[in-house]
């Protein structure tokens, strides 16, 4: 599209400026309507730039964008493309011709470029990246307002999940629930880690302060029965009272009532607890 180039061009980037935009889009629109063909559309946002100005300075804040500007030369180079500076340091990329995976395959080779040659200030490298979002027509929107808000949401999609990452709004219910997935399984795994400290590590531990601190008593629900069985094979039923690791004080049950008693350990072969919890 010829009369694209007779529009002024941003003094920074060399990119076209955002009032040729609109009209060109549309024109666009208008074009592909009748030859039925696709374009796509990229939004690209400089992470962290604001931070870049604050801390830096706006000159370096510039220099950054010359540096993402001839990063995108160069990969576009062979590319059919138009670049319009957007924003302050956003870009919007036509793609005439390109699908939803052309446009992603053409900006992870973008991404490859600008990983291949980091920004260097003076003695130090600063690792740049861009949130990307793609939206084509005629399939995410047929109107330039509906394309370049996917876009703009696709964008910030990527922004939001670790930035530096390409987007294409088609794909986003399917990354939601690769997410959500990713969480359900995680959480999975905290579940089956507890159950193991609980089965095995507690009572590890359990035990130790039962050693260290055998003089404490352990106050037990008596709405169950226990039973004993003693080293000389003789067994009883109650309710254990209270347990040390010397003593159990247990209310036995008995033909003639109820009694209560203390027992050694070194007498008992084994406890089996009538309460499910234990």
């Amino acid at each position: 599209m010829d009369e694209l180039e007779l529009e002024a061009r941003d003094d920074l980037t060399g990119f076209f400026l955002r009032k040729a935009f609109d009209p060109f889009v549309k024109k666009l629109v208008n074009d592909c309507r009748v030859t039925k063909k696709n374009f796509s559309m990229v939004h690209i946002d400089v992470d962290k730039f604001k931070k870049y100005n604050d801390k830096y300075g706006h000159y370096f804040g510039d220099l950054v964008l010359k540096y993402v500007t001839s990063t995108l030369n160069l990969s576009l180079g062979k590319v059919d493309h138009y670049i319009f500076r957007y924003g302050g340091d956003e870009f919007v990329i036509l793609l005439p011709d390109k699908g939803p995976a052309e446009a992603y395959k053409t900006m992870q080779y973008c991404k490859y470029v600008l990983k291949s040659r980091p920004f260097v200030y003076g003695n130090n490298m600063h690792k740049v990246t861009l949130s990307v979002g793609i939206s084509t027509y005629p399939k995410d929107g047929k109107e330039k307002a509906e394309l370049l808000d996917k876009a703009d949401h696709a964008m910030y999609f990527s922004k939001r999940h670790g930035r530096g990452n390409i987007t294409y709004v088609g794909k986003i219910p399917l990354l939601k629930l690769k997410n959500a997935l990713y969480y359900v399984f995680l959480l999975g795994c905290l579940i089956v880690l507890l159950m193991v400290a609980y089965q095995y590590v507690f009572p590890t531990y359990q035990a130790l302060f039962k050693k260290f601190f055998p003089k404490i008593s352990v106050q037990r629900n008596t709405d169950y029965i226990d039973i004993i069985t003693f080293k000389n094979g003789r067994t009883m039923e109650g309710r254990i009272l209270s347990e040390t690791e010397r003593d159990i004080t247990i209310n036995l049950n008995m033909q003639g009532g109820k009694g209560q008693a203390v027992f050694s350990k070194n007498e008992i072969k084994k406890i089996k607890y009538g309460n499910p919890d234990r």
